[in-house]
């Protein structure tokens, strides 16, 4: 397992002064950040890609198999998303993004491999992404993973955002997820935004992060689940949407921890 964190100029900052340690930068597809975060330390990028909504008929892959190239990415990642005017309530269209959403991963692990596609499930929040509760939904993660042989990406901020959101039991939800391919592991605390009051990851961890992490952590030492090849740390960042969320006080603290957790001994 490596441990990855999201680029910032503060975590940069603490790695040049040598008070933090991980193996890898998280960075999005912006080649003016890979440049620089590429100086100090290997880097792996992470897709805007989507499965089911349409999308990849727009994208680069020309461009994304430089980057991938580039940087020695690891994954093609796919959010499992839906079209925004999909109704839940409607089943022969529900049925149909679930299709399209396994013909989209499809084409990617023919393009790239099965070993080197891993989907991730999306949170559902608390208002203006109810579109996205079919895909949500364990059976049809498990579908898409098993009719493609793709991988899984988890994201346990996602998760927890989607059951408290949708009152699903937490453990449950887990326990029903393809664990048993999962090769990336995204970490992030949850809590409200400043302005509005909404949900949101992408925060420090809290107490109850660490439970589930050392819960979660168990599971992959004793063979449950896979072990993941990255483990990511999604604080932080760069431009507004992370100006509220990147302070290198949670970085000095959180990432010697969960390098800690990752690389004991």
């Amino acid at each position: 397992m490596k441990l990855a964190v999201n680029y910032s100029r503060e975590l940069h900052l603490l790695l040049d002064s040598g008070q933090v340690k991980f193996d890898v930068y998280k960075c999005p597809d912006w080649q003016d950040m890979i440049e620089t975060a590429s100086k100090t330390k290997p880097v792996y990028v992470h897709f805007p890609l989507c499965a089911g909504d349409g999308s990849l008929r727009e994208t680069d892959w020309t461009m994304i198999d430089q980057i991938r190239q580039a940087t020695q990415t690891p994954f093609i990642n796919l959010h499992l998303c839906a079209p925004k005017d999909l109704n839940p309530g409607d089943h022969p269209r529900v049925q149909q993004t679930i299709c399209n959403a396994i013909d989209d991963v499809q084409m990617l692990v023919n393009r790239y491999g099965k070993d080197s596609v891993v989907i991730e499930n999306m949170p559902v929040l608390s208002f203006g992404t109810d579109y996205l509760i079919p895909m949500a939904h364990t059976s049809v993660i498990n579908q898409v993973v098993t009719e493609t042989g793709c991988q899984f990406l988890f994201d346990i901020a996602h998760a927890r955002l989607t059951t408290m959101n949708l009152g699903w039991d937490w453990l449950t939800y887990i326990l029903n997820l393809p664990l048993d391919r999962l090769r990336e592991f995204h970490i992030t605390g949850i809590g409200p935004q400043p302005l509005d009051g909404i949900l949101v990851d992408h925060l420090e961890l809290d107490n109850s992060d660490w439970k589930n992490l050392s819960w979660c952590f168990d599971r992959i030492r004793s063979g449950e689940w896979s072990e993941p090849a990255l483990v990511s740390f999604e604080y932080g960042g760069i431009g507004e949407i992370f100006r509220w969320r990147t302070e290198t006080r949670v970085l000095l603290e959180q990432v010697p921890r969960l390098y800690a957790l990752i690389h004991p001994g």
